[in-house]
């Protein structure tokens, strides 16, 4: 829910397009997708630019490029395949423009960020290469990148080692009665030297002192550029749209009502001085009482909501609980008075309101 379907339109898309291809003919040996980058096997060059002639007549809008193998090597994502006399290997692919640079060693930078990229890079290896030759190459490569990065030998050797110990350690897992202790996460700031002595100290305090009742997450809290400036401008009181308003007049009665327009639009036509004579509830109680004052310019701004239903609810709640006396239909009953208290307690007031 709320997760851009961009991705998913272009897989039904992929696979669309695909079906239609092999409906015309001269499909590939292997096939093979992620996303919208094919892999592909033929038995003849003719086959292949046929297939590749079909794939861009299907659909106006789409153009592939092609890449065929060079020198029996041919790239694809991160995977290199290499023909050999006894078959096709992998390993790992980088880019001719791939300048090895990570996180520098000499950062401000949590330690467990640093093992984390090293780690990774070992997860990806591993599970690309296709013997044990060509891994330890790889982690090898990986680690003089490191050395290049400042990082210390031993440090990356014992990432290497860390990792190949969870591959192939044949430990017996035993099946552990659950705990009753609590989980405490703290956050922290990282700050160098000063937050991994406090880490430690605070470690060493739980594990001596409160072993039995809680357990200590520590999480450090890094800071970035953009955490210092902001991405929008503040938005206008008087320009905010979907919102619940409330209006105060001289006289002490207050009207509230919901708008998904901009606010200064809707109040306008409260305005009797601009109002072109509409009738709302607002006008008909000024003409009523040409002595008293209503302050259009600092609405309070009640409730804001995403769509219109809940928009209505909203406003409907908010006028049951605080009975505005300028609203005429403030006295229809929404539901029971136990479950409009309920629905104003929880939704309006903890989840609803801005």
């Amino acid at each position: 829910m709320g997760s851009p379907i961009a991705t998913l339109v272009a897989d039904v898309f992929m696979n669309w397009l695909i079906d239609n291809v092999n409906k015309i003919g001269c499909s590939p040996q292997i096939i093979c997708r992620y996303v919208d980058d094919i892999f592909c096997t033929f038995d003849s060059k003719e086959k292949m630019d046929q297939f590749y002639y079909n794939l861009n007549k299907v659909h106006s809008n789409v153009s592939f490029s092609k890449e065929v193998e060079a020198d029996g090597q041919l790239a694809y994502l991160d995977v290199l395949l290499t023909k050999t006399e006894t078959g096709i290997e992998s390993t790992t692919y980088r880019k001719n423009n791939h300048t090895g640079l990570y996180n520098k060693w000499e950062s401000l930078s949590p330690l467990q960020y640093k093992k984390s990229i090293i780690q990774s890079l070992l997860h990806r290896s591993y599970d690309i290469c296709s013997s044990y030759q060509l891994i330890h190459k790889e982690f090898q490569n990986i680690k003089s990148c490191f050395l290049s990065n400042g990082y210390p030998d031993w440090f990356t050797d014992k990432q290497i080692k860390i990792f190949l110990n969870k591959r192939y350690e044949n430990t017996p897992k035993n099946k552990q009665e659950k705990t009753t202790y609590i989980r405490r996460i703290l956050y922290l700031p990282y700050l160098g030297e000063t937050s991994l002595q406090l880490e430690k100290e605070l470690r060493n305090f739980f594990r001596k002192y409160l072993k039995e009742l809680a357990h200590l997450c520590l999480i450090h809290k890094t800071h970035t550029i953009g955490d210092h400036f902001k991405y929008k401008d503040k938005q206008a009181h008087l320009e905010r749209c979907n919102v619940v308003y409330k209006l105060k007049c001289s006289c002490g009665h207050s009207y509230i009502g919901q708008t998904q327009r901009n606010l200064k639009f809707r109040l306008d036509e409260h305005n009797p001085s601009k109002s072109n004579h509409q009738a709302t509830d607002v006008v008909k109680h000024l003409y009523t009482y040409p002595g008293h004052v209503t302050d259009f310019k600092n609405p309070e701004i009640l409730a804001s909501a995403f769509n219109y239903r809940e928009l209505l609810i909203k406003e409907t709640l908010l006028i049951q609980e605080q009975q505005p006396e300028i609203n005429v239909d403030n006295f229809l009953p929404l539901y029971t008075s136990s479950i409009r208290r309920f629905y104003v307690k929880y939704l309006v007031d903890a989840q609803f309101l801005c």
